[in-house]
């Protein structure tokens, strides 16, 4: 899957929705310690979902995504900026939300920010 980085406060590599898929984007958030590929891909999430708008990141600190040094840059409220920033950037003003294990409780962060 193609993979873009989105050039921010902490950059973050995405993985965009396929541009020829129809439907209410889905933006899987992946758990802490793994990242896109591990918690979506290989599990064969993307897969089962092909055809749909699937899209997600990996989170400041996971994956390909970057790695700031100060504690205070993993707050829920850090990890929602990103997401926010995300969809943004893709020009998404509604998307479901799949998230597993701290990419649930970030889904309901974003809920209330969005």
């Amino acid at each position: 899957m193609t993979r873009h980085t989105l050039q921010a406060e902490v950059p973050l590599r995405y993985a965009p929705p396929d541009p020829g898929a129809e439907g209410v984007p889905i933006l899987l958030v992946h758990g802490f310690g793994s990242d896109y590929e591990l918690n979506w891909e290989r599990t064969g999430w993307t897969r089962a979902l092909e055809g749909l708008p699937v899209f997600g990141c990996d989170l400041r600190g996971h994956g390909g995504s970057g790695k700031p040094h100060d504690p205070a840059a993993y707050t829920p409220g850090a990890f929602v900026g990103d997401l926010v920033a995300l969809l943004d950037t893709l020009g998404i003003e509604r998307a479901d939300v799949v998230g597993y294990s701290l990419g649930a409780r970030l889904a309901w962060e974003l809920a209330l920010a969005r």
